[in-house]
């Protein structure tokens, strides 16, 4: 099986896993990719398999994961399984949010990579610095953005810009040097509408897909975005990004009130000892007066939150209990088709050995080897209706488990949310406290010059211009989220004539065929899935943007 070497934060060498049941690696293009070990119950894998581990596969593969989920049960046969899962190490980016106001008229990649750096790695605060988290080589793209974010997640931002503008994103673990690249990257086009690059074609008529799916819909499809921005009433700044009409028109509102329309511009200006000892104190104790009423409302809060807390265990609780029981079940289900789909694969290659057997035989007459090709294919339909029926039954009854699991997330979203939104607010009282006890530090500096030369900071206006096109940026983010879905997903062949990171890889754009479905469609491999477990590795391959998740939903909903 794939050895799998666990790191600690030091990304120092720890151990080595070599003995589990199943790993899954999920390789994702504009999004952090994720993973999931399940291995058996023992003192060595409890003690090394702690979160924040790093995981990394011994196969050249660039990115590594860290765990942030363990999980322990226990069968009805007294078999127990530890689960450990987490994300890729782009995955350390949620821990940061923009701080402050972040304005970007550039490339998407420099865009992202600036926001990493004054977020992660030279941030003002070195308390945010991320350990060991360095900018990769530039890749100069040529995609571009204008942008403003504000006390927004660092990595839903990235995510943002990087699923707009179609480039990829990773954090390379290099190993040797101890260091976390974040890269941002673009896949190669090897659709068959073009002939710089080897083309790569997908195909059940070809042999390199072994099961597909192919999804073509609307559902959440917008075309149109009205953006909102600051003003209120007929004054309020509008934008419309897109062109459609009559049937054919799919609108959405954007609000972005928040996206300020002014920018701080700094002059400085020399001032005597007097003058700037009484400007300074006036200000130092608007100041000190400022900072005792925000500690009041983080006094506030935190009552808030502990009581809500309280009333929130009682809500949240069955839920989850819920969600764990559905989703232990969909494992289960999911494992027992898997086992299905592997015996049919096993029912086909029996066959196919025993048809060659029996042709390449020298000591049955012809009349025999008619009959036993007649009892082979007796046997092989057989035995293939019985596990392609029992792979629709299982389907069957994991289709429900799905929508209640759907339900169940947005059930604990809508529980979670009064304690959400009171932790949101303690986060920014807290910030607001730094920032005043940050002024009130400088303040009381400038009391002890002789001369000061003072920075002035005064309000600027964007153009009506530049403001547009920054609201248009808005809006194309959002149209990027809610394009049409249109998908096929597949497993590959792994014997086939194309072949994994040669001959295509994630990010890649590939053309997809089937010529009983009458389906021919340039797409971009978006996901990868790689599945190992005792009887070897295979990989199901995304092509396309998926249909988004509940909580993906919900995410854009609060953008």
């Amino acid at each position: 099986m794939m050895e799998l070497y666990i790191y600690n934060r030091d990304l120092e060498l720890v151990s080595i896993v070599d003995k589990y049941e199943s790993f899954l690696w999920k390789r994702r293009y504009t999004k952090a990719g994720e993973f999931e070990l399940h291995c058996p119950v023992t003192m060595g894998n409890l003690e090394l398999l702690q979160k924040g581990m790093i995981v990394h596969k011994n196969d050249g593969d660039q990115e590594a994961g860290f765990i942030n989920y363990r999980g322990l049960s226990q069968n009805s046969d007294g078999e127990e399984t530890l689960v450990v899962r987490g994300p890729f190490l782009t995955g350390y980016l949620d821990r940061r949010i923009i701080w402050g106001t972040q304005i970007l008229n550039s490339t998407a990649e420099t865009a992202m990579r600036c926001m990493v750096n004054n977020n992660c790695i030279n941030p003002i605060d070195p308390d945010r610095v991320i350990p060991d988290l360095i900018l990769g080589d530039f890749q100069d793209t040529t995609e571009t953005v204008d942008y403003e974010t504000s006390y927004s997640n660092l990595q839903e931002e990235i995510e943002s810009v990087a699923t707009s503008s179609e480039l990829g994103i990773r954090t390379v673990f290099d190993k040797v040097n101890k260091k976390l690249k974040f890269e941002v990257y673009k896949g190669i086009d090897r659709s068959t509408g073009q002939s710089v690059n080897a083309q790569c074609i997908f195909s059940k008529e070809f042999d390199n897909i072994l099961e597909q799916k192919y999804t073509d819909s609307l559902e959440g499809y917008k075309n149109l975005a009205l953006v909102g921005g600051v003003g209120e009433g007929s004054a309020r700044k509008l934008k419309t990004v897109g062109a459609a009409a009559g049937l054919d028109r799919y609108e959405i509102f954007v609000d972005q009130a928040s996206l300020s329309n002014e920018y701080d511009v700094v002059t400085y200006d020399t001032k005597t000892t007097e003058t700037v000892k009484a400007e300074e104190l006036a200000r130092i104790a608007n100041v000190r007066t400022a900072i005792t009423a925000n500690d009041a409302n983080i006094a506030s809060i935190k009552l808030q939150i502990k009581a809500e807390e309280l009333v929130e265990a009682d809500r949240v609780a069955p839920i989850k209990e819920n969600i764990f029981n559905n989703k232990t079940a969909q494992d289960v289900l999911r494992s027992q088709i898997a086992d299905a789909v592997k015996a049919q694969m096993k029912v086909l290659a029996d066959y196919r050995t025993e048809v060659n057997r029996i042709n390449a035989s020298t000591t049955m007459t012809e009349s025999e080897k008619s009959f036993a090709l007649y009892m082979a294919k007796e046997t092989f339909d057989a035995d293939m209706a019985w596990y392609i029926d029992k792979e629709e039954l299982l389907k069957d009854q994991l289709a429900p488990l799905v929508s209640q699991m759907e339900v169940l997330e947005s059930q604990l979203a809508e529980a979670s949310a009064a304690l959400a939104a009171l932790n949101a607010q303690l986060k920014a009282y807290e910030a607001n406290a730094v920032t005043l006890r940050n002024q009130l530090e400088v303040r009381a500096g400038f009391i002890e010059t002789t001369t000061e030369q003072v920075e002035v900071i005064n309000k600027a206006t964007f153009t009506d211009e530049q403001y547009s096109a920054m609201l248009a940026e808005k809006g194309n983010e959002t149209l990027a989220t809610t394009k049409p879905v249109e998908v096929f997903d597949s497993t590959i062949n792994l014997l086939s004539n194309q072949r994994y990171k040669t001959d295509f890889d994630l990010g890649d754009v590939v053309t997809c065929k089937s010529l009983k479905w009458g389906l021919t469609i340039d797409s971009r491999i978006t996901e990868i899935v790689e599945s190992y477990e005792a009887d070897g590795m295979s990989i199901d391959v995304t092509f396309g943007n998926d249909t988004p998740t509940l909580l993906q939903k919900i995410k854009q909903k609060l953008r």
